[in-house]
């Protein structure tokens, strides 16, 4: 618990400030002179109140331990120890000593038909859904109980505790200015968010709050996991994280700059209802904004009033749709042989125009039973709800506000292309459905769907299908590769040479083929035409993913990947081309107007959802040990 507290607070933390610090902060000092307090005078310096008190708090939580049984070891301890020893002397002591290490959380009701929660003014003495009409609480066997159990309980952390510790140290409250102080080695390059199009145009919209650099810019990622294993029952938590912009480049995606604010119990999906749920975090960034909080900043040693904005949502294609409101779902126009098209691209609105129009969309009734959409829905638009992100009275100053998730894109194009090149049964691309396409659509009679004598339909070879002996001569040179330590997983693991195939494929592993290993890979397998356009995908993924961004160079990308898709489109059929690969050409964009792809991607947000399926998993099994020693 004391590393733990120290990883918070930062290695260089000062105990001692010039100016009185405000009473939150002072209690956190506090605590941390606590925990360089001997339990004894004379003790080895590794024996700390703090020390053994969390450590006497853990034991208990692990086995059960009643408050008078803690009571009593602890008086036994007492009497074991020297006269002078500083041992809290019963459990409400210990609990009020490590009370501040903690970060509060707050325990919210909710509907289990997702159509409301229990937590404002209006709502929190109900007791059942003004929606459907649920009950809130389970039904009880001893009638006197004071402690009912409800249907469904949500976990919100506030962010606000999490921010004042970043300021409670010297270095990291200077390192919380870096996005406007920090220097740059390179002029013109991009290298944060902060020397990107959309930012400057934010501060610019909002010159008072870009005014002090120590006002806190975030970005927000949610996403669905199981905490329990494959053959288990199902069961989908959404946790949603926050990440701190201001920080350094190297320190933003940081773990320790990963805050959990909200975990929603499933056991399904919230769907659009998920607006529900992010009500007292929308509550709480709105403060923040309006008002601010009180912070410390020990890098000038004075009080200031901290405040947040939320610059915008990271999260796979499916969440994308929860987020924003738009259905990501339905069919695609595509082009037709012997057919001129003449219209150039759809015009980006401004955040404006989107806001004037979604304040003109009927709010809908959130929860899994009702489902009805807006009217229009589906044929003049694709909106599911007003997104509960535009009660932000900033939203509309962002130029993007729902970013596209490179690591998954990029994970299922590579996929889609190897699935279609390898042929795999069920999982290309190059199905007898797209066959069946391409004589509507293109003009390539010599891959139509054939019949044989027997009547049966027969799909004639494509030029970019391996044959098996190719696949085998692919899978023994990928068996065959060595990378240095932690540049990739053992690619050895995921081939079957034998078979030829793939299995097992993570997204790092597509990420590393499809931006180092593509051209090389498939260069004597393909015809160069092929080859080439394959190979300007591979540039084009390893040039947006580039940790240092030149504008000049992603505004021809722009461009140019919209040449590539063409290629591609002459060469595969039009099954090939699914919602992955039409996003390809908005990234360009993002990558010039947001700044580099590393602060928006979800690589480090899937590794904290990775901790936390471990902790669940963790919990559950300690749980059940206690149920079978009671």
């Amino acid at each position: 618990m004391v590393d733990m507290l120290l990883d918070a607070a930062g290695s260089s933390f000062e105990w001692t400030a010039d100016e009185p610090p405000n009473q939150q902060a002072q209690e956190f000092y506090n605590i941390m002179k606590a925990a360089d307090e001997p339990l004894w005078d004379g003790c080895d310096k590794e024996h700390t109140v703090l020390a053994c008190v969390t450590d006497l708090l853990s034991i208990k939580a692990d086995c059960g331990i009643t408050k008078e049984g803690f009571n009593r070891i602890i008086s036994a301890v007492k009497k074991w120890l020297p006269k002078e020893n500083r041992l809290p002397p019963n459990q409400y002591q210990c609990k009020k000593l490590v009370k501040g290490l903690g970060l509060s959380h707050v325990k919210i009701h909710a509907c289990p038909n997702d159509c409301m929660l229990y937590y404002d003014d209006d709502n929190i003495s109900k007791e059942k859904c003004d929606v459907c009409g649920h009950n809130r609480f389970k039904p009880g066997n001893r009638e006197n109980t004071t402690k009912r159990l409800p249907y469904k309980e949500v976990r919100y952390l506030p962010i606000g505790p999490r921010l004042l510790r970043l300021f409670l140290t010297s270095t990291t409250a200077e390192q919380m200015r870096w996005h406007k102080e920090g220097k740059r080695e390179k002029e013109g390059v991009m290298v944060h968010p902060a020397d990107a199009e959309s930012w400057k145009e934010f501060n610019r919209l909002n010159p008072d709050f870009a005014a002090d650099p120590r006002n806190v810019r975030l970005g927000l990622c949610s996403d669905g996991f199981s905490p329990f294993n494959m053959g288990g029952r199902s069961y989908s938590n959404w946790p949603v994280f926050l990440v701190v912009y201001n920080l350094p480049p190297a320190l933003v995606m940081r773990d320790s700059n990963i805050f959990l604010s909200l975990l929603i119990p499933g056991p399904n999906s919230p769907t659009r209802s998920i607006d529900i749920y992010l009500q007292p975090l929308v509550d709480e960034l709105n403060n923040m904004w309006k008002d601010g909080v009180l912070e410390y900043d020990k890098f000038k040693k004075q009080n200031f009033t901290m405040r947040a904005a939320l610059m915008g949502t990271i999260s796979d294609y499916p969440a994308l749709s929860m987020l924003s409101g738009w259905s990501t779902k339905g069919k695609l126009d595509a082009f037709k042989k012997n057919t001129i098209e003449t219209d150039g691209p759809p015009r980006r609105l401004s955040g404006q125009e989107l806001f004037d129009r979604v304040s003109l969309l009927q709010q809908v009734t959130f929860g899994t039973k009702n489902k009805k959409n807006i009217p229009g829905f589906g044929e003049t638009h694709n909106w599911k709800k007003r997104s509960i992100f535009w009660e932000l009275p900033y939203w509309k100053d962002h130029l993007v506000r729902h970013h596209i998730d490179v690591m998954h894109l990029e994970m299922n194009f590579f996929k889609n292309i190897l699935f279609t090149l390898f042929d795999v049964k069920g999982k290309t691309k190059d199905n007898a459905k797209a066959r069946l396409d391409m004589a509507q659509l293109c003009s390539c009679p010599h891959l139509e769907l054939a019949t044989n004598d027997k009547g049966n339909y027969v799909k004639p070879h494509a030029t970019y299908c391996l044959d098996k002996k190719q696949r085998r001569e692919f899978c023994e040179w990928v068996k065959n590769l060595k990378f240095p330590d932690g540049y990739a997983s053992n690619l050895s693991n995921i081939v079957d040479v034998d078979d030829g195939s793939f299995s097992g494929m993570k997204s790092h592993d597509c990420h590393v083929f499809m931006e180092r290993l593509l051209p090389t890979a498939f260069r004597d397998f393909l015809p160069n035409p092929i080859w080439e356009a394959l190979t300007e995908v591979s540039n084009f993924f390893r040039d947006i993913c580039a940790k240092e961004l030149d504008p000049v160079h992603i505004e021809k990308l722009e461009k140019d990947i919209i040449v590539t898709m063409c290629k591609l489109e002459k060469i595969f059929p039009p099954g090939f081309f699914d919602s992955m690969e039409h996003l390809i050409t908005h990234i360009a964009y993002e990558a010039r107007v947001c700044g580099p792809v590393s602060f928006r991607w979800m690589y480090i947000f899937e590794r904290c959802i990775g901790r936390l399926k471990r902790n669940v998993a963790n919990k559950a099994r300690v749980e059940g040990s206690i149920v079978e020693m009671r």
